[in-house]
């Protein structure tokens, strides 16, 4: 399974337009959960808690090369009105993580 969310992030790269893009995402974030739903003891699906770490991890091991291009052009070219509940909720955590990622190699830089 974790090949096949490394396998599909690096997909983003080739998506030609934001709804692909944001199909790549979506895709990824649907093995996290089953994967995390398979192995939970709770009955609910997984949160934004739950989910992050894990989106955190697929973006290190998969090391997409363009990714803040991937999502600058997603935010600047999605059709705005368009119910896509799920989607956005993918890119959130998308730009959540890569902030993260970005923050936290910046400070680590810092330290050295």
């Amino acid at each position: 399974r974790q090949r096949q969310m490394c396998i599909r992030d690096r997909k983003i790269d080739n998506a030609r337009t934001p709804l692909q893009k944001l199909s790549c995402l979506g895709k990824s974030m649907h093995i996290i959960t089953q994967g995390l739903m398979k192995f939970s003891t709770r009955k609910e699906s997984p949160g934004a808690d739950d989910m992050l770490p894990m989106f955190l991890y697929v973006f290190i091991m998969a090391a997409p090369i363009m990714m803040h291009s991937n999502m600058n052009y997603i935010a600047a070219f999605r059709i705005p009105g368009v119910s896509m509940d799920e989607t956005s909720y993918c890119f959130t955590q998308a730009n959540t993580a890569i902030q993260y990622l970005t923050k936290f190699s910046h400070e680590q830089a810092m330290l050295r």
